[in-house]
C-alpha cells in the first residue's frame, strides 16, 4: 500500500533514525546508530545492483561498536536471537526511482519458535519477493517465510530501503556447576532492543548483455567450471550452483558451483558398510564474473569444516579412524554446561578433499575452519576456528584437563577429510582433543553470512 507523503516521510525519518546516523564503515552498508545495550545494526546488499526482476537479497546484520559478538562477551556472549520475534516486528520501507516511500509490513502467521545464539547467528538473510519476504540459509533455501504483498523491482533505475523492528534477545536458563560443589540455576532473561537502520541503495537494470539475470549467470558459472583445466583433467562432474552470488570490492559476481569427486567405494566394517556420504564427496568451485557474465577467475574453494583421514574419534569402543564411523555409531562427547562426558550419535559422515590443513600440538590435523573447544578470557567455553589459534590458548582432552596450544602448523596439499555429523552436545573428541560438530553455527567469523558472504578472499587460483 502506497502511503501518503507526510506520512511516508515521517516514516522515512523514524525508519533512518533521522538526526544522527552512523556513517557507513565501507561502501554500500549502512549502520544504524548503537542501542543503549551497545549493538547497532548493519544492512548490506548481497548484490548492489541487480537486472530487474531478480529479488533483492539484503544481510541484517547485529554486532557491537567493537566489532563482531564472541562468546566470551560477557553481557552478549550467552544470549540468544529469537529469530521469529524478531523477523515479526520488521517494518520495510522502499522507495521507487522518481517514486514516494511504500510501507511493507509482513502478514501474521506462524513461524514457530526459532532461535539461534547471536555470537553465531547475528546474521539474517532477507530476500524481497512479491509475495513474500523469506529468510534464507547460507546455501539459498528458505527458512522462514512471511506473506506480503510487494510489486517488485520491475522498473530500472535506484531503490532505497530502509528498515526498523526489535532484536528479541534471551536467555536460556543455565545451570552451572563448578567441581566439589552443587548445581546453580540461573534464571531466564530477555531483552528487546529497537533499531533502525538508514536508507540503502540497490540499483536496478534491464536484463541484457551487459547486466545478466542470476539464472543466466548461474548458467555462466556452471560453463566457466566444466572448462576449468582441474575439472577437465580429473574427470569431475559439475553439478550446479550451490548458495548465494554476492559482489565483491570490484563489483564482480562471486558464484559457487558444486563439483563432485569420483565416487568411492564405501570400505566394509564388520560385514555392514560405512553409510553417509563416501560416494558425496566434492568441491566447491568459485567463479568470479562480470555484470555481463565474463569470467574473470575460476577456482577451487578452499573452505571446509573437517578432520583429516587418519584421526582417531573417541568412542565406547574405543578411538576409531573418522573415515571408519558410520551413522548411528557412539562417539563420545562433552557437556559445557555440567562438565561431564555424554555419548553423542552419528548422524552421517560426508568425505570432502582440501588443499589446506593445519596440525596442532602435533596430534589433531583439521581443516584452519573447523572450530576447537577453548576457555575464553572468562574461563568460559568458547569455540574458535583452528586458524586462529595462538600459543597458550587452553583446549581440552579427553580427560578433561586443559592443554595449552604449544604448536599450529600448516600443511599444503590436497588431502582426504570428513565431515563428521553428530547429534547434541554437537561435538566429540578428535586425536584426543574437543572439537565441535561443524554443521551447528559456532562462531561469527565463518558461519554468519556477513562474513562468508562478503568478507572473505574469494579462491579464483
Amino acid at each position: 500500500m502506497k502511503l501518503p507523503c507526510r506520512l511516508t516521510m515521517g516514516l522515512l525519518m523514524a525508519l533512518a533514525g533521522a538526526g544522527g546516523l552512523s556513517a557507513a564503515e565501507q561502501p554500500g552498508v549502512v549502520v544504524s546508530q548503537p542501542s543503549e545495550q551497545g549493538v547497532t545494526a548493519k544492512v548490506r546488499a548481497l548484490l548492489p545492483s541487480i537486472a530487474a526482476g531478480d529479488p533483492f537479497r539484503l544481510l541484517l546484520h547485529f554486532e557491537t561498536a567493537d566489532g563482531p559478538i564472541e562468546a566470551s562477551d560477557a553481557k552478549l556472549g550467552s544470549q540468544m536471537i529469537d529469530r521469529s520475534a524478531t523477523m515479526a516486528s520488521l517494518e520495510v520501507a522502499v522507495k521507487r526511482p522518481g517514486g514516494g516511500w511504500e510501507l511493507l509490513k509482513t502478514k501474521p502467521g506462524d513461524l514457530g519458535k526459532r532461535t539461534q545464539m547471536l555470537y553465531a547467528g547475528g546474521t539474517l538473510i532477507l530476500e524481497f519477493g512479491p509475495e513474500s519476504l523469506q529468510v534464507l540459509h547460507e546455501q539459498g533455501a528458505a527458512e522462514m517465510t512471511l506473506p506480503w504483498t510487494w510489486a517488485g523491482a520491475s522498473e530500472p533505475g535506484d531503490y532505497q530501503v530502509a528498515m526498523r523492528g526489535q532484536l528479541h534477545l534471551e536467555t536460556p536458563m543455565q545451570r552451572r556447576q563448578e567441581r566439589g560443589k552443587p548445581p546453580v540455576e540461573i534464571p531466564a532473561t530477555s531483552t528487546t532492543i529497537e533499531f533502525r537502520t538508514p536508507p540503502l541503495t540497490i540499483s536496478v537494470t534491464r536484463a541484457d548483455m551487459r547486466n545478466q539475470s542470476l539464472a543466466e549467470l548461474a548458467k555462466a558459472a556452471v560453463e566457466a567450471v566444466k572448462e576449468h583445466p582441474s575439472v577437465v583433467e580429473e574427470g569431475l562432474q559439475v553439478q550446479a550452483v550451490e548458495g548465494l552470488p554476492v559482489a565483491d570490492a570490484d563489483g564482480n559476481r562471486i558464484v559457487c558451483v558444486r563439483v563432485n569427486m569420483p565416487p568411492k567405494a564405501p570400505p566394509a566394517v564388520g560385514g555392514g558398510l560405512i553409510i553417509g556420504g563416501f560416494d558425496q564427496g566434492y568441491w566447491r568451485y568459485e567463479v568470479a564474473m562480470t555484470p555481463a557474465g565474463k569470467t574473470v577467475g575460476v577456482g577451487r574453494a578452499k573452505k571446509g569444516f573437517c578432520i583429516a583421514k587418519g584421526t582417531t574419534i573417541a568412542t565406547p569402543e574405543g578411538d576409531t579412524p573418522v573415515e571408519r564411523l558410520h551413522s548411528g555409531q557412539i562417539v563420545w562427547a562433552y557437556r559445557t554446561d555440567s562438565d561431564v562426558k555424554t555419548p553423542a550419535t552419528v548422524l552421517g559422515l560426508f568425505a570432502h578433499r582440501v588443499d589446506q590443513t593445519l596440525i596442532v600440538n602435533g596430534v589433531l590435523r583439521v581443516t584452519p575452519e573447523h572450530p576447537v573447544f577453548v576457555r575464553s578470557p572468562f574461563g568460559e567455553p568458547a569455540w574458535k576456528p583452528a586458524g586462529q589459534l595462538r600459543a597458550g590458548d587452553v583446549m581440552l582432552d579427553f580427560q578433561l584437563r586443559p592443554i595449552r596450544v604449544e604448536s599450529v602448523v600448516e600443511r599444503g596439499g590436497p588431502i582426504d577429510v570428513y565431515d563428521l555429523a553428530v547429534d547434541g552436545p554437537h561435538n566429540f573428541f578428535a586425536a584426543g582433543l574437543l572439537v565441535h560438530n561443524k554443521s551447528i553455527a559456532w562462531t561469527p567469523e565463518h558461519f554468519v553470512p556477513w562474513y562468508s558472504l562478503w568478507n572473505r578472499a574469494p579462491a579464483l587460483k
